[in-house]
């Protein structure tokens, strides 16, 4: 994500306008520490705002002012991948956590999963550490890319939690009346695999309009009972496992196309 369209998302304002901000609390280095440490800032977004110095000139200011620069650096935040894909930012309200008991706990989901994957690969596909932030063991509103949760804590019970919880929400928005979307939803990432498999920005621009129009709004009477749904979250879950195996350039979220 640049620079710009960060500041966009989550301060509503632009790189002049953040610049007059630092320059302004110039004399006060602990307060724009902080923060740029609590909301992901990093040592290179700001030497791009404020422009002239370096991302090491950057960190080097705080760290002559007793502060640890270091901590700024991107790599120092956590992982490169970015939690909520800008392309999914629509359906950001979407997102839930896993309060669900029985069939749908995230350990009982959990266990049909690692049936098939095993833990190892279970582990790594909702390892905390792969997303830009989470060195710090807590992903930030900021990190998150949405605010109606809070922070929350950079572990993997909070990447199972996230990705159960927003697709038993998903499923459980699905009323009698929306059966046949749901299933030109499925025809449409079948017929479409190999555009959203290289992240083409139109494809993926209509798939998010149209689960859009299908979760958006509380199904009346929900279609599917939670036996349906347990069902569904392990064979998305597997989905992920197997799509992240070898590598990091992924998010949970990817997982959920597998779920449709």
């Amino acid at each position: 994500m640049s620079t710009s369209t960060f500041l966009a998302e989550h301060f509503g304002v632009n790189i002049a306008q953040a610049r007059d901000f630092v320059l302004a609390h110039q004399g006060d280095p602990g307060f724009l520490f902080n923060m740029a440490k609590q909301n992901g800032v990093t040592s290179d977004m700001l030497s791009e705002i404020v422009g002239g110095f370096s991302a090491t000139q950057v960190e080097e200011f705080f760290t002559v002012h007793g502060l640890s620069g270091s901590d700024l650096h991107a790599p120092a935040l956590g992982g490169v991948s970015t939690f909520m894909p800008e392309n999914f930012m629509a359906l950001s309200n979407l997102v839930a956590l896993d309060t669900w008991n029985g069939s749908l706990s995230p350990s009982a989901l959990r266990a049909g999963i690692v049936a098939t994957t095993g833990q190892a690969a279970y582990d790594h596909a909702f390892d905390p550490s792969i997303y830009t932030g989470a060195g710090d063991g807590t992903l930030s509103v900021a990190d998150l890319g949405f605010s109606h949760l809070g922070a929350l804590p950079a572990t993997e019970a909070t990447m199972e939690s996230l990705f159960f919880g927003t697709l038993i929400k998903m499923f459980k928005a699905i009323d009698i009346t929306e059966v046949n979307d749901v299933l030109a939803l499925g025809d449409f990432v079948d017929a479409h695999a190999a555009a959203l498999a290289v992240d083409d920005p139109a494809t993926l621009s209509q798939l998010v309009g149209m689960m859009s129009a299908i979760f958006q709004d509380a199904a009346t009477t929900p279609v599917f009972g939670d036996a349906d749904i347990a069902q569904v979250a392990i064979v998305a879950g597997t989905f992920l496992v197997q799509l992240a195996n070898g590598t990091t350039d992924f998010s949970i979220f990817d997982g959920l196309v597998g779920a449709i």
